[in-house]
């Protein structure tokens, strides 16, 4: 009871892809300073996280951390996105049904000779059976779990890369309302 239960939160807790959030137990981002204003930035997704969603999270991220560092601006050094693969098999079952029937035939002879009385007769039994078995053979099911994974550094306006980077702003407001963002920044 207890182990099914666990199993039905598990799957409750897995029943959506995703969202906005740091790492925890059903994926979310992790950013990585590395120096000079570059980060490195994961978003890793649950089985139910579109590889499409998985980067478009990385870019949120992106974005959010580049405003909240007082940049509007970043430029992508380094993209890598991955999938990975886990399975689960569930057991294989076989389930049998036997329906039957029996008849019975007997039949007694007697007579008598004198004071003595004589009899035998004969009993004849015929069984019909039929079994019929239904297997299910096990299956296996297969999780892609996507992730992608940033390199990036923010641009101030002094950047000879400023006019080519990618604006945080509109990062957020195009891809923050599609996924559930709340309270996006706007520009000041």
């Amino acid at each position: 009871m207890q182990r099914a239960i666990i199993i039905l939160i598990s799957f409750l807790l897995a029943a959506c892809a995703t969202p906005y959030q740091q790492s925890g137990l059903s994926g979310g981002f992790t950013d990585l300073p590395m120096g000079n204003n570059t980060y490195s930035i994961r978003f890793s997704g649950n089985g139910f996280t579109s590889g499409e969603r998985a980067t478009s999270m990385a870019y949120i991220r992106a974005a959010d951390l580049a405003i909240s560092k007082g940049y509007q601006r970043f430029v992508v050094l380094g993209l890598d996105e991955d999938i990975k693969v886990s399975t689960y098999t569930t057991a294989g079952s076989s389930s049998t049904t036997v329906t039957g029937t029996a008849n019975t035939t007997a039949s007694a002879t007697g007579y008598s000779v004198g004071s003595s009385a004589y009899a035998y007769g004969n009993a004849y039994t015929n069984y019909n059976a039929q079994a019929d078995t239904t297997f299910t053979p096990p299956q296996t099911h297969y999780i892609n779990k996507p992730s992608t994974a940033l390199v990036v550094r923010f641009v101030s306006p002094d950047s000879p890369d400023f006019e080519q980077a990618i604006d945080a702003y509109d990062v957020l407001n195009s891809l923050g309302p599609k996924y559930g963002m709340k309270d996006i920044p706007q520009r000041q």
